[in-house]
C-alpha cells in the first residue's frame, strides 16, 4: 500500500489509479520529470544518458525510492536525501 506522505519525502508525484479501488498502481520521480538526467557526466560513459522518467509500481518501498535519489545526487542535482 503506497504511503501518501512519500509523495513530498521522496519528490514524488501519483503517476495512476486504479479505477474501482482508487488505490495508487504507480507514482513516477519529480526529479526526473523536471530537471531530467542533465546533471549526468557523459566523458567516461559506455552508454547513452536515457531521457526516461523513473516510475514505481507495487511493492512501494522506500529503499528503492531511495537508492534511485542517489542518482540524482550523484549527478549534481540537489535532492534531500
Amino acid at each position: 500500500m503506497f504511503k501518501d506522505e512519500h509523495l513530498l519525502e521522496y519528490g514524488l508525484e501519483v503517476a495512476s489509479r486504479n479505477s474501482t479501488t482508487k488505490g495508487v498502481d504507480s507514482v513516477r520521480c519529480k526529479f526526473c520529470i523536471t530537471v531530467g538526467k542533465e546533471g549526468a557526466s557523459t566523458a567516461a560513459r559506455k552508454r547513452k544518458v536515457t531521457d526516461n522518467i523513473k516510475y514505481f509500481t507495487r511493492p512501494f518501498r522506500f529503499d528503492n525510492y531511495k537508492s534511485h535519489l542517489k542518482t540524482h545526487s550523484e549527478n549534481g542535482q540537489n535532492t534531500k536525501h
